[in-house]
Protein backbone atom coordinates (compact mmCIF):
# COMPACT_ATOMS: atom_id res chain seq x y z
CA UNK A 1 0.00 0.00 0.00
CA UNK A 2 2.95 2.52 0.65
CA UNK A 3 4.45 1.74 -2.38
CA UNK A 4 0.87 2.52 -4.38
CA UNK A 5 0.35 5.94 -2.27
CA UNK A 6 4.12 6.79 -2.79
CA UNK A 7 3.31 6.48 -6.72
CA UNK A 8 0.94 8.83 -6.68
CA UNK A 9 2.93 11.28 -4.70
CA UNK A 10 0.56 10.42 -1.05
CA UNK A 11 2.24 10.26 2.19
CA UNK A 12 1.56 6.95 3.20
CA UNK A 13 1.49 7.81 6.97
CA UNK A 14 -0.92 10.56 6.12
CA UNK A 15 -3.18 7.82 4.70
CA UNK A 16 -3.25 5.50 7.55
CA UNK A 17 -4.11 8.65 10.52
CA UNK A 18 -6.76 9.03 7.80
CA UNK A 19 -7.79 5.35 8.37
CA UNK A 20 -6.88 4.16 4.85
CA UNK A 21 -5.64 0.41 4.99
CA UNK A 22 -5.39 -2.32 3.02
CA UNK A 23 -6.54 -5.77 2.88
CA UNK A 24 -6.80 -9.26 0.77
CA UNK A 25 -9.99 -9.69 -0.32
CA UNK A 26 -11.11 -12.69 -3.36
CA UNK A 27 -7.15 -13.19 -4.35
CA UNK A 28 -6.70 -9.43 -4.99
CA UNK A 29 -5.20 -6.81 -2.74
CA UNK A 30 -7.06 -3.53 -2.02
CA UNK A 31 -7.03 0.10 -0.64
CA UNK A 32 -10.10 0.07 2.18
CA UNK A 33 -11.54 3.72 2.76
CA UNK A 34 -13.12 4.19 5.52
CA UNK A 35 -16.55 6.51 5.86
CA UNK A 36 -16.45 7.71 9.35
CA UNK A 37 -18.99 10.54 11.13
CA UNK A 38 -18.43 11.60 14.45
CA UNK A 39 -15.79 9.21 15.02
CA UNK A 40 -17.33 5.93 13.78
CA UNK A 41 -16.83 3.99 10.92
CA UNK A 42 -20.38 4.21 8.88
CA UNK A 43 -18.82 2.75 5.57
CA UNK A 44 -15.82 1.50 3.93
CA UNK A 45 -15.42 1.50 0.39
CA UNK A 46 -12.39 -0.86 -1.40
CA UNK A 47 -10.24 0.19 -4.41
CA UNK A 48 -8.45 -2.63 -6.18
CA UNK A 49 -4.75 -1.44 -6.64
CA UNK A 50 -4.67 -2.87 -9.99
CA UNK A 51 -7.54 -1.76 -12.20
CA UNK A 52 -9.64 0.64 -11.20
CA UNK A 53 -12.60 -1.07 -9.84
CA UNK A 54 -14.52 -0.46 -6.14
CA UNK A 55 -17.55 -0.80 -4.49
CA UNK A 56 -19.21 0.31 -1.01
CA UNK A 57 -19.84 -2.10 1.70
CA UNK A 58 -23.27 -3.64 1.31
CA UNK A 59 -24.71 -2.59 4.56
CA UNK A 60 -22.72 0.20 4.99
CA UNK A 61 -24.22 4.19 5.29
CA UNK A 62 -21.99 6.29 3.16
CA UNK A 63 -21.50 10.32 4.13
CA UNK A 64 -18.87 12.41 3.23
CA UNK A 65 -15.35 10.86 3.37
CA UNK A 66 -13.20 12.58 6.08
CA UNK A 67 -16.42 14.90 7.10
CA UNK A 68 -15.05 15.05 11.00
CA UNK A 69 -13.38 17.95 9.53
CA UNK A 70 -16.08 20.08 9.31
CA UNK A 71 -15.53 20.21 13.10
CA UNK A 72 -13.04 22.50 12.86
CA UNK A 73 -13.94 26.02 14.22
CA UNK A 74 -12.21 27.72 11.44
CA UNK A 75 -14.65 27.22 8.89
CA UNK A 76 -17.51 28.27 10.39
CA UNK A 77 -15.29 31.92 10.43
CA UNK A 78 -14.50 31.47 7.00
CA UNK A 79 -11.23 31.53 8.66
CA UNK A 80 -10.61 28.44 6.34
CA UNK A 81 -12.56 26.94 3.11
CA UNK A 82 -13.94 23.62 2.87
CA UNK A 83 -12.57 21.96 -0.33
CA UNK A 84 -14.71 19.16 -1.71
CA UNK A 85 -13.39 16.63 -4.19
CA UNK A 86 -15.21 13.80 -6.55
CA UNK A 87 -12.62 11.39 -4.83
CA UNK A 88 -11.37 10.46 -1.58
CA UNK A 89 -7.53 10.38 -2.91
CA UNK A 90 -8.36 13.85 -4.06
CA UNK A 91 -8.90 14.92 -0.36
CA UNK A 92 -6.44 13.09 0.99
CA UNK A 93 -4.11 15.49 -1.65
CA UNK A 94 -5.63 18.65 -0.77
CA UNK A 95 -5.33 17.58 3.02
CA UNK A 96 -1.79 17.42 2.38
CA UNK A 97 -1.38 20.29 1.31
CA UNK A 98 -3.04 21.48 3.99
CA UNK A 99 -6.46 22.21 3.53
CA UNK A 100 -9.40 20.78 5.50
CA UNK A 101 -10.98 18.59 2.81
CA UNK A 102 -14.04 15.95 2.03
CA UNK A 103 -15.07 13.79 -0.94
CA UNK A 104 -18.27 13.10 -2.13
CA UNK A 105 -19.01 9.13 -1.97
CA UNK A 106 -20.31 8.32 -4.85
CA UNK A 107 -18.32 10.45 -7.90
CA UNK A 108 -20.07 12.39 -10.67
CA UNK A 109 -23.63 11.86 -12.37
CA UNK A 110 -24.04 10.71 -15.63
CA UNK A 111 -26.60 13.45 -16.13
CA UNK A 112 -26.52 16.83 -13.97
CA UNK A 113 -29.78 18.64 -12.21
CA UNK A 114 -31.60 15.74 -10.11
CA UNK A 115 -30.57 17.32 -6.91
CA UNK A 116 -32.96 15.06 -4.78
CA UNK A 117 -31.30 11.64 -6.26
CA UNK A 118 -29.53 9.17 -3.63
CA UNK A 119 -26.23 10.40 -4.77
CA UNK A 120 -26.63 13.86 -3.07
CA UNK A 121 -28.59 12.24 0.60
CA UNK A 122 -25.05 12.11 2.43
CA UNK A 123 -24.29 16.10 1.55
CA UNK A 124 -28.43 17.41 1.82
CA UNK A 125 -28.22 15.33 5.82
CA UNK A 126 -24.93 16.82 7.02
CA UNK A 127 -26.46 19.68 9.23
CA UNK A 128 -22.62 20.71 9.97
CA UNK A 129 -22.27 22.10 5.98
CA UNK A 130 -24.75 24.72 7.15
CA UNK A 131 -22.17 27.08 9.06
CA UNK A 132 -19.49 26.58 6.78
CA UNK A 133 -18.39 29.95 5.17
CA UNK A 134 -16.57 29.50 2.33
CA UNK A 135 -16.26 26.43 -0.02
CA UNK A 136 -14.47 25.28 -2.81
CA UNK A 137 -15.43 22.85 -5.33
CA UNK A 138 -12.30 20.98 -6.71
CA UNK A 139 -14.26 18.53 -8.89
CA UNK A 140 -12.43 16.59 -11.82
CA UNK A 141 -12.09 18.82 -14.53
CA UNK A 142 -14.12 16.64 -17.48
CA UNK A 143 -17.80 16.73 -18.32
CA UNK A 144 -19.19 14.45 -15.31
CA UNK A 145 -16.86 16.04 -12.67
CA UNK A 146 -18.48 19.57 -14.51
CA UNK A 147 -21.50 18.23 -13.88
CA UNK A 148 -21.18 17.18 -10.15
CA UNK A 149 -19.91 21.40 -9.63
CA UNK A 150 -22.96 22.58 -11.21
CA UNK A 151 -25.01 20.22 -8.58
CA UNK A 152 -22.93 20.72 -5.57
CA UNK A 153 -23.21 24.23 -6.15
CA UNK A 154 -26.82 24.69 -6.30
CA UNK A 155 -27.32 22.06 -3.37
CA UNK A 156 -24.66 24.14 -1.07
CA UNK A 157 -25.56 27.69 -2.39
CA UNK A 158 -23.50 29.67 -5.28
CA UNK A 159 -22.47 32.29 -3.31
CA UNK A 160 -20.35 30.67 -1.46
CA UNK A 161 -19.27 28.76 -3.80
CA UNK A 162 -15.80 28.78 -5.23
CA UNK A 163 -14.10 26.27 -7.75
CA UNK A 164 -10.69 25.20 -9.16
CA UNK A 165 -10.47 26.61 -12.90
CA UNK A 166 -8.00 24.43 -14.32
CA UNK A 167 -5.40 21.68 -12.91
CA UNK A 168 -2.66 22.47 -15.42
CA UNK A 169 -1.72 20.59 -18.40
CA UNK A 170 -2.30 16.41 -18.18
CA UNK A 171 -3.89 16.71 -14.91
CA UNK A 172 -8.29 16.58 -14.62
CA UNK A 173 -7.74 16.58 -10.95
CA UNK A 174 -5.92 16.69 -7.44
CA UNK A 175 -4.71 13.43 -7.43
CA UNK A 176 -3.01 13.85 -10.79
CA UNK A 177 -1.50 16.67 -9.99
CA UNK A 178 0.38 15.77 -6.92
CA UNK A 179 1.65 12.57 -8.89
CA UNK A 180 2.83 15.06 -11.10
CA UNK A 181 4.34 17.50 -8.48
CA UNK A 182 4.21 18.04 -4.99
CA UNK A 183 2.16 19.15 -2.27
CA UNK A 184 2.99 22.71 -2.71
CA UNK A 185 1.59 22.04 -6.44
CA UNK A 186 -1.46 21.48 -5.00
CA UNK A 187 -1.68 24.26 -2.71
CA UNK A 188 -1.15 26.91 -6.00
CA UNK A 189 -3.89 24.90 -7.57
CA UNK A 190 -6.45 25.10 -4.96
CA UNK A 191 -5.37 28.93 -4.52
CA UNK A 192 -5.98 29.64 -7.74
CA UNK A 193 -9.75 29.08 -7.24
CA UNK A 194 -12.00 31.86 -8.64
CA UNK A 195 -15.87 32.49 -7.08
CA UNK A 196 -18.56 30.48 -8.43
CA UNK A 197 -20.46 32.35 -11.35
CA UNK A 198 -23.71 34.60 -10.26
CA UNK A 199 -26.11 35.12 -13.47
CA UNK A 200 -25.94 38.90 -12.87
CA UNK A 201 -22.84 39.42 -10.39
CA UNK A 202 -20.02 40.78 -11.13
CA UNK A 203 -16.39 41.81 -10.01
CA UNK A 204 -15.47 45.38 -11.17
CA UNK A 205 -12.71 43.68 -13.62
CA UNK A 206 -15.17 41.06 -15.30
CA UNK A 207 -17.16 43.77 -16.13
CA UNK A 208 -16.13 44.88 -19.77
CA UNK A 209 -15.14 48.42 -20.56
CA UNK A 210 -17.82 49.53 -23.14
CA UNK A 211 -17.10 51.61 -26.12
CA UNK A 212 -17.31 55.55 -25.79
CA UNK A 213 -21.06 56.93 -26.83
CA UNK A 214 -21.30 57.90 -29.93
CA UNK A 215 -23.91 60.23 -30.36
CA UNK A 216 -25.24 61.06 -33.89
CA UNK A 217 -26.57 64.55 -34.87
CA UNK A 218 -30.78 64.46 -35.10
CA UNK A 219 -30.22 66.63 -38.38
CA UNK A 220 -32.33 69.49 -37.10
CA UNK A 221 -29.87 72.80 -36.32
CA UNK A 222 -32.36 73.51 -33.94
CA UNK A 223 -32.59 70.79 -31.35
CA UNK A 224 -28.80 70.77 -31.70
CA UNK A 225 -27.01 68.40 -29.03
CA UNK A 226 -30.15 68.52 -26.86
CA UNK A 227 -31.59 65.19 -28.39
CA UNK A 228 -28.64 62.94 -30.41
CA UNK A 229 -28.88 59.70 -31.88
CA UNK A 230 -27.22 57.61 -29.43
CA UNK A 231 -27.17 53.74 -30.99
CA UNK A 232 -27.84 51.54 -27.95
CA UNK A 233 -30.44 53.45 -26.63
CA UNK A 234 -34.80 53.72 -26.18
CA UNK A 235 -36.53 56.93 -26.63
CA UNK A 236 -39.62 57.47 -25.96
CA UNK A 237 -42.10 60.02 -27.25
CA UNK A 238 -45.27 61.40 -27.09
CA UNK A 239 -47.70 64.02 -27.69
CA UNK A 240 -51.85 64.00 -28.28
CA UNK A 241 -52.29 63.29 -31.76
CA UNK A 242 -52.13 66.17 -34.44
CA UNK A 243 -49.24 68.11 -32.42
CA UNK A 244 -46.80 66.70 -35.01
CA UNK A 245 -45.24 63.96 -33.11
CA UNK A 246 -44.67 61.72 -36.15
CA UNK A 247 -44.39 64.46 -38.50
CA UNK A 248 -41.08 65.36 -36.35
CA UNK A 249 -39.89 61.70 -36.49
CA UNK A 250 -40.72 60.98 -39.93
CA UNK A 251 -38.70 64.48 -40.54
CA UNK A 252 -35.92 62.95 -38.23
CA UNK A 253 -35.70 59.79 -40.25
CA UNK A 254 -35.74 61.64 -43.68
CA UNK A 255 -32.55 63.23 -42.65
CA UNK A 256 -31.22 60.50 -41.29
CA UNK A 257 -31.44 58.38 -44.30
CA UNK A 258 -28.57 60.53 -45.84
CA UNK A 259 -26.03 59.34 -43.44
CA UNK A 260 -27.69 55.18 -42.40
CA UNK A 261 -30.69 53.04 -42.85
CA UNK A 262 -33.55 53.23 -41.26
CA UNK A 263 -36.49 51.07 -39.85
CA UNK A 264 -39.65 52.58 -39.89
CA UNK A 265 -42.91 50.48 -38.09
CA UNK A 266 -45.66 52.20 -38.80
CA UNK A 267 -48.91 51.18 -37.73
CA UNK A 268 -50.97 54.66 -38.08
CA UNK A 269 -49.62 56.39 -41.28
CA UNK A 270 -49.88 54.68 -44.38
CA UNK A 271 -46.80 54.19 -45.72
CA UNK A 272 -47.84 54.50 -49.77
CA UNK A 273 -47.92 57.36 -50.72
CA UNK A 274 -48.38 59.13 -47.44
CA UNK A 275 -44.99 58.36 -45.44
CA UNK A 276 -43.09 58.10 -48.62
CA UNK A 277 -44.08 61.66 -49.89
CA UNK A 278 -43.94 63.25 -46.73
CA UNK A 279 -40.27 61.50 -46.16
CA UNK A 280 -39.70 63.15 -49.79
CA UNK A 281 -40.46 66.35 -49.15
CA UNK A 282 -38.57 66.40 -46.44
CA UNK A 283 -35.23 65.55 -48.38
CA UNK A 284 -36.00 67.16 -51.29
CA UNK A 285 -37.19 70.49 -49.53
CA UNK A 286 -40.75 71.04 -51.48
CA UNK A 287 -44.05 71.95 -49.91
CA UNK A 288 -45.66 69.45 -47.96
CA UNK A 289 -47.91 66.90 -49.83
CA UNK A 290 -49.32 63.66 -49.60
CA UNK A 291 -49.04 63.20 -53.27
CA UNK A 292 -45.79 63.95 -53.74
CA UNK A 293 -43.56 61.94 -56.39
CA UNK A 294 -39.86 62.20 -55.22
CA UNK A 295 -37.02 62.94 -57.53
CA UNK A 296 -35.37 60.02 -59.25
CA UNK A 297 -32.45 60.34 -56.83
CA UNK A 298 -34.25 60.59 -53.65
CA UNK A 299 -36.80 57.76 -54.62
CA UNK A 300 -33.37 55.75 -54.99
CA UNK A 301 -32.36 57.05 -51.71
CA UNK A 302 -35.24 55.94 -49.40
CA UNK A 303 -35.41 52.35 -51.27
CA UNK A 304 -32.23 52.09 -50.37
CA UNK A 305 -31.91 53.33 -47.18
CA UNK A 306 -35.21 52.20 -45.46
CA UNK A 307 -37.64 49.46 -44.84
CA UNK A 308 -40.88 49.25 -43.49
CA UNK A 309 -42.57 47.17 -40.76
CA UNK A 310 -46.06 47.19 -40.49
CA UNK A 311 -49.31 44.65 -41.11
CA UNK A 312 -49.91 44.92 -44.46
CA UNK A 313 -51.74 41.43 -45.18
CA UNK A 314 -55.77 40.79 -44.80
CA UNK A 315 -55.30 38.67 -42.17
CA UNK A 316 -56.12 40.45 -39.20
CA UNK A 317 -54.11 37.32 -37.12
CA UNK A 318 -51.26 38.15 -38.93
CA UNK A 319 -50.87 41.33 -37.44
CA UNK A 320 -47.00 41.87 -35.22
CA UNK A 321 -47.52 41.55 -31.97
CA UNK A 322 -44.31 43.26 -30.08
CA UNK A 323 -42.30 40.00 -31.03
CA UNK A 324 -42.73 40.20 -34.02
CA UNK A 325 -41.93 43.75 -34.61
CA UNK A 326 -38.64 42.63 -32.60
CA UNK A 327 -37.84 40.01 -34.74
CA UNK A 328 -38.82 42.30 -38.14
CA UNK A 329 -36.24 45.09 -36.68
CA UNK A 330 -33.74 42.50 -36.04
CA UNK A 331 -33.88 41.69 -39.42
CA UNK A 332 -33.50 45.17 -40.92
CA UNK A 333 -30.51 45.71 -38.32
CA UNK A 334 -28.93 42.79 -40.10
CA UNK A 335 -30.12 42.88 -43.62
CA UNK A 336 -30.71 46.35 -44.18
CA UNK A 337 -28.13 47.48 -41.86
CA UNK A 338 -30.55 49.98 -39.83
CA UNK A 339 -29.09 52.43 -37.23
CA UNK A 340 -32.35 53.66 -36.35
CA UNK A 341 -35.46 52.14 -35.44
CA UNK A 342 -38.68 54.24 -35.31
CA UNK A 343 -42.25 52.38 -33.49
CA UNK A 344 -44.70 55.18 -34.44
CA UNK A 345 -47.57 54.44 -32.60
CA UNK A 346 -46.95 51.79 -29.91
CA UNK A 347 -50.78 51.58 -29.16
CA UNK A 348 -51.19 49.66 -32.89
CA UNK A 349 -49.09 47.16 -32.19
CA UNK A 350 -50.66 43.97 -30.67
CA UNK A 351 -49.93 43.39 -27.47
CA UNK A 352 -50.62 40.03 -25.88
CA UNK A 353 -49.95 39.45 -21.97
CA UNK A 354 -49.43 36.77 -20.04
CA UNK A 355 -52.12 35.72 -17.95
CA UNK A 356 -52.83 37.51 -15.01
CA UNK A 357 -50.12 39.66 -15.84
CA UNK A 358 -51.18 43.24 -15.14
CA UNK A 359 -50.78 46.06 -18.11
CA UNK A 360 -48.06 47.56 -15.68
CA UNK A 361 -46.36 44.45 -15.33
CA UNK A 362 -46.91 44.11 -19.13
CA UNK A 363 -45.39 47.30 -19.95
CA UNK A 364 -42.33 46.78 -18.08
CA UNK A 365 -41.37 43.34 -19.65
CA UNK A 366 -41.84 45.03 -22.87
CA UNK A 367 -39.74 48.04 -22.35
CA UNK A 368 -37.38 45.54 -21.21
CA UNK A 369 -37.03 43.87 -23.94
CA UNK A 370 -36.94 47.42 -25.90
CA UNK A 371 -34.21 48.00 -24.44
CA UNK A 372 -32.37 44.82 -24.89
CA UNK A 373 -33.09 44.99 -28.36
CA UNK A 374 -31.67 48.32 -28.65
CA UNK A 375 -28.48 47.69 -26.52
CA UNK A 376 -27.99 44.17 -28.56
CA UNK A 377 -27.99 45.58 -31.92
CA UNK A 378 -26.60 49.02 -31.01
CA UNK A 379 -29.09 50.75 -32.83
CA UNK A 380 -31.01 53.95 -31.76
CA UNK A 381 -34.93 53.26 -31.06
CA UNK A 382 -37.52 55.37 -31.18
CA UNK A 383 -41.19 54.86 -29.94
CA UNK A 384 -44.31 57.04 -30.35
CA UNK A 385 -46.87 56.66 -27.34
CA UNK A 386 -50.07 58.51 -27.13
CA UNK A 387 -50.92 59.94 -23.75
CA UNK A 388 -53.89 59.64 -21.87
CA UNK A 389 -57.13 61.66 -23.16
CA UNK A 390 -56.59 65.25 -22.76
CA UNK A 391 -56.83 66.64 -19.65
CA UNK A 392 -57.76 70.09 -19.73
CA UNK A 393 -61.37 71.32 -19.43
CA UNK A 394 -64.01 70.40 -21.87
CA UNK A 395 -61.37 67.56 -23.34
CA UNK A 396 -58.97 70.46 -25.23
CA UNK A 397 -55.50 69.69 -25.04
CA UNK A 398 -54.38 72.82 -22.39
CA UNK A 399 -51.79 70.72 -20.56
CA UNK A 400 -48.90 69.30 -21.64
CA UNK A 401 -48.28 65.97 -21.35
CA UNK A 402 -45.17 64.07 -20.13
CA UNK A 403 -43.80 60.02 -20.49
CA UNK A 404 -45.40 59.53 -17.26
CA UNK A 405 -48.59 60.15 -18.95
CA UNK A 406 -48.64 57.58 -21.49
CA UNK A 407 -50.71 54.62 -21.00
CA UNK A 408 -50.14 52.07 -19.37
CA UNK A 409 -47.87 53.11 -15.77
CA UNK A 410 -44.97 54.89 -14.38
CA UNK A 411 -42.45 52.43 -15.95
CA UNK A 412 -42.60 54.60 -19.50
CA UNK A 413 -41.12 57.28 -17.43
CA UNK A 414 -39.08 55.68 -15.69
CA UNK A 415 -36.90 52.79 -18.16
CA UNK A 416 -36.34 54.79 -21.75
CA UNK A 417 -32.75 56.46 -21.36
CA UNK A 418 -34.70 59.82 -23.64
CA UNK A 419 -38.03 60.97 -23.51
CA UNK A 420 -39.60 64.15 -25.05
CA UNK A 421 -42.88 65.33 -25.68
CA UNK A 422 -44.04 67.19 -29.05
CA UNK A 423 -46.50 70.06 -27.75
CA UNK A 424 -48.87 72.85 -30.05
CA UNK A 425 -49.67 75.55 -27.77
CA UNK A 426 -51.91 76.82 -30.25
CA UNK A 427 -53.46 74.00 -32.63
CA UNK A 428 -53.67 76.62 -35.48
CA UNK A 429 -49.97 77.59 -35.19
CA UNK A 430 -46.70 76.33 -36.90
CA UNK A 431 -44.64 76.49 -34.05
CA UNK A 432 -44.33 73.41 -31.84
CA UNK A 433 -42.57 73.06 -28.56
CA UNK A 434 -40.22 69.98 -28.18
CA UNK A 435 -39.70 69.30 -24.72
CA UNK A 436 -36.84 66.81 -23.71
CA UNK A 437 -37.51 65.75 -20.64
CA UNK A 438 -35.08 63.08 -19.89
CA UNK A 439 -31.66 62.43 -20.70
CA UNK A 440 -30.34 59.11 -18.70
CA UNK A 441 -27.34 60.09 -16.37
CA UNK A 442 -23.77 60.06 -18.38
CA UNK A 443 -25.21 59.87 -21.90
CA UNK A 444 -25.33 63.11 -24.21
CA UNK A 445 -28.52 65.49 -24.24
CA UNK A 446 -29.36 67.70 -22.06
CA UNK A 447 -33.08 68.46 -20.91
CA UNK A 448 -34.40 71.58 -22.91
CA UNK A 449 -37.47 73.49 -24.26
CA UNK A 450 -37.51 74.38 -27.99
CA UNK A 451 -39.53 76.35 -30.26
CA UNK A 452 -39.61 74.70 -33.59
CA UNK A 453 -41.23 76.26 -36.75
CA UNK A 454 -42.56 73.75 -39.04
CA UNK A 455 -42.35 75.35 -42.84
CA UNK A 456 -44.67 73.26 -44.61
CA UNK A 457 -42.79 75.04 -48.03
CA UNK A 458 -39.91 72.85 -47.58
CA UNK A 459 -41.40 70.27 -45.92
CA UNK A 460 -38.75 71.05 -42.21
CA UNK A 461 -38.49 72.58 -39.12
Amino acid sequence: MRQWMEARGIDPDLAERMGIEVARRGGEDWITIPYISRGQTVCRKWRATGEKKFFMDPAGKPCLFNCDVLDDPRLKTGEAALIITEGELDAVAATQAGFLAVSVPTGAPAVSGDLSSERYRPIREEPRLAAVRKIILATDSDEPGLRLRADLANILGPSRCRFVPDYGEGCKDLGDVLAKGDAELVREIIESNKPYPIRGLYSWDEIPDLPPLQPLPIGIPAVGDALPLVPGSLTVGTGFPNHGKTTFALAVAALFMRRAPVALASFETIPKPIMRALISCTIDKVPTSIHYEPRPETAKLIHENSCVIGNFGRNPSDDLDLDGVLDAMAAAVIRNGARLCIIDPWNKVEHFRHREESETDYTGRALNDLMRFARSYDVALWVLAHPRKPMGAGGTTQQRPDLADISGSMHWANRPDYGFCVWRPKEDAHIRELHVTKVRLGYPGKRAVINLDWDYRISNF
